[in-house]
């Protein structure tokens, strides 16, 4: 931020453009702090209200699933006993009350263990914005995962015997967003921000990758600590007003690599680095950019708040790198607010079949736009960056191993483009935005 108002600032521009050019700079990061800003003292102010309501702490819904499996236990073995005491008398009885204890001890040396799983893997998009959302909004929130493929508890058996039991646990069950195989899935995405004509910039553009799994150690569960690498390709079409000077098309083959560790119960860590070639293929100078990701993230309260920070470079000419902090909070299994600064939003899960499928709707905000380099009308190669502020809806369609698709649409406005090297700025009218998504 600071390299951004020193070349503005001290450019070739008169007094009249830097001053405006700062105050675009201050409106963008305005917007993107108030967003968050005001989500968080919504959410802060919910949690608290939350956590005191009534006579239990908010790691009770927690506390009452081992309850609940307990419960589910002791039944099942009291029922075994009146049937074996109808038909076993004496030592025989008090042999199965005892290997019913022995039983009971087991279950819970296995919850206590836990059986914690899969984080949402989804690959990042090109598009700087994309990138923080898609990266930002997977944090891990899979907890307690049956569908994992971990086994063998004595609740696993009794929810295989007594499947009534275990119903709300079953229908609470989290989608999980791994596949047992190299193969993560293929990912394609399309949109358009505006459709051109007159004074207004249109710009569409097509996105394909393909993600792959490398497991890393030798942790119990798989997704304790995996690679993901996904290589991609984009191209932006450009619907150029007469007399701008913006190349038809952009380009950005990239490569995704992300790595997810779990430290330990309560801590996280992901970082994602996206290494592209950013240009419209006629020259290389300062093509090369690197996308960067790192978070910690740090379970507060168990299923319920998660705190992450850390930072994201963009390698932007007119925005290099920016903070990423805020939190999650799941109040209840169908509302979720995602207040991360630089893009925040708030979630509602409209329905869900189990561990196989469930779909979201969301409100959101932050930025777009990239930066490429180019070669200018009159032959000199330069960084063309365009960038605006968006406000979005959208839908989200999540199946288990990884597969789904999404669909959003919304706002883009204070719109505008720039070379590193003209000491001017030129704004674009607001447009309308949408986006789709499928993975497959």
């Amino acid at each position: 931020m600071i390299q951004l108002f020193l070349r503005h600032l001290i450019g070739t521009r008169s007094r009249q453009d830097r001053a405006a050019a700062a105050t675009r700079v201050v409106t963008r990061a305005v917007f993107a702090a108030a967003l968050t800003a005001s989500l968080q003292g919504a959410t802060c102010i919910a949690v608290d209200l939350f956590s005191k309501s009534g006579d239990q702490p908010l790691i009770q819904p927690h506390a009452a699933k081992r309850f609940r499996e307990a419960t589910y236990l002791d039944q099942l073995l009291d029922e075994k006993q009146l049937v074996q005491g109808a038909v076993v008398q004496g030592g025989s009885q008090s042999d199965e009350s005892s290997q019913s204890s022995s039983g009971v001890i087991q279950a819970d040396d296995d919850e206590g263990r836990g059986n914690v799983v899969p984080v949402a893997m989804k690959s990042v998009t090109a598009d700087a914005s994309d990138s923080i959302g898609d990266a930002m909004h997977k944090q891990a929130e899979d907890h307690c995962d049956r569908s994992s493929g971990t086994s063998g508890s004595a609740a696993d058996e009794v929810c295989a015997e007594r499947p009534e039991w275990c119903a709300d646990e079953l229908a609470e069950a989290p989608v999980s967003r791994f596949r047992n195989s190299f193969l993560q899935g293929v990912q394609f995405s399309s949109g358009v921000v505006g459709t051109g004509g007159g004074s207004s910039l249109g710009q569409s553009f097509i996105q394909l990758s393909a993600s792959g799994a490398i497991p890393l150690g030798n942790s119990e569960t798989i997704t304790d600590n995996i690679l993901t690498v996904s290589p991609g390709f984009r191209a932006d079409l450009m619907d150029v007003p007469a007399g701008v000077d913006i190349p038809n098309t952009l380009y950005e083959p990239s490569l995704t690599c992300f790595w997810r560790r779990v430290i330990n119960d309560k801590l996280t860590s992901s970082l994602i680095m996206t290494p592209s070639l950013r240009s419209d293929f006629t020259t290389s100078e300062n093509a090369f950019r690197i996308f960067g990701l790192a978070l910690l993230t740090w379970e507060r309260i168990p299923d319920k708040l998660w705190l992450s920070a850390g930072a994201v470079y963009l390698d932007r000419a007119d925005m290099s790198a920016l903070p990423a902090a805020g939190l999650t909070w799941k109040p209840t299994p169908v509302w979720k607010l995602e207040v991360q600064f630089p893009q925040p939003r708030i979630c509602y899960r409209t329905a869900k079949d189990g561990a196989n499928s469930e779909s979201w709707v969301y409100l959101g905000g932050g930025f777009g736009g990239n930066t490429w380099a180019v070669t200018r009308a009159g032959g000199q190669s330069d960084q063309l960056t365009v960038n605006d502020l968006r406000m979005i809806v959208g839908y989200e369609r999540l199946v288990s191993g990884n597969r789904g698709g999404f669909a959003e649409a919304g706002w883009a406005f204070n719109r505008s483009m720039e070379y590193t090297d003209l000491p001017f700025e030129q704004d674009f009218s607001d447009a309308f935005v949408a986006r789709v998504g499928l993975t497959f």
